[in-house]
């Protein structure tokens, strides 16, 4: 029983070799090449965005423990020995919910990946950022609606005066609708940071749609079960 194994491991410990135990994760069985990416690109639709939560925070946290910044100037660059440690050159999230509601839960830590995201520049471009952050709110209308129309414009004066977003309180703004995916997918091609690779978690339709358009674009696609 369990009582007399535990004793025999005991008088048997003398014998043992000590171990180190390092865990990582849990993530998916997708996520694990997130981190040999270059350009990552994560698609969460509702609560598909629970295995992203941790990845992010990770991805972010690597990115500053690879990188060296000057203290005078603030340029970053990559030490010879962290070159072939972190391969991610660019992050995009983008995460699509119903309602206000659904992105409360997780708002408090896309606020801190944020404040932390706004400190890592890429090359010298103090515009370039490493993690851009992209959300959606389907149930709200498409400033091209004419209901519409007068709502999109005070939400977008709004976010123009205070730099925050009045949906989730971001400096990311919310767009109104559903993703054009066509006008999505073109904008990542244009960034040229390395080879794009779509990680999507939500629904199998919607896995459908963005795999179509990975194929057209030549961008690979890994999809978490959901």
């Amino acid at each position: 029983d369990y009582d007399k194994r535990s004793d025999r491991d005991s008088e048997a410990g003398s014998d043992w070799k000590s171990l180190e135990v390092f865990i990582d994760g849990p993530y998916g069985a997708p996520a694990v090449d997130i981190f040999e990416s270059e350009h990552a690109v994560l698609i969460a639709a509702g609560i598909g965005v629970t295995p992203y939560a941790s990845i992010l925070q990770t991805i972010v946290h690597k990115y500053q423990m690879t990188n060296q910044k000057c203290p005078e100037c603030g340029h970053r660059w990559v030490p010879p020995e962290n070159s072939g440690s972190f391969k991610i050159k660019k992050v995009d999230f983008f995460w699509i919910n119903r309602d206000q509601h659904s992105f409360e839960w997780f708002l408090k830590l896309m606020t801190q990946l944020e404040i932390d995201a706004r400190e890592i520049t890429i090359g010298d471009d103090p515009d370039a950022s490493f993690l851009d952050l992209h959300m959606y709110m389907t149930s709200a209308l498409r400033k091209s609606d004419v209901k519409a129309v007068g709502l999109q414009m005070a939400l977008e004066l709004m976010h123009e005066k205070s730099n925050k977003d009045v949906i989730t309180g971001l400096k990311a703004r919310t767009k109104a609708g559903r993703p054009d995916w066509k006008e999505v997918f073109t904008e990542l091609n244009k960034k040229r940071k390395g080879k794009v690779t779509v990680f999507f978690c939500g629904s199998p339709i919607l896995a459908k749609v963005i795999n179509t358009y990975c194929n057209k674009f030549g961008f690979r696609f890994k999809a978490e079960k959901f």
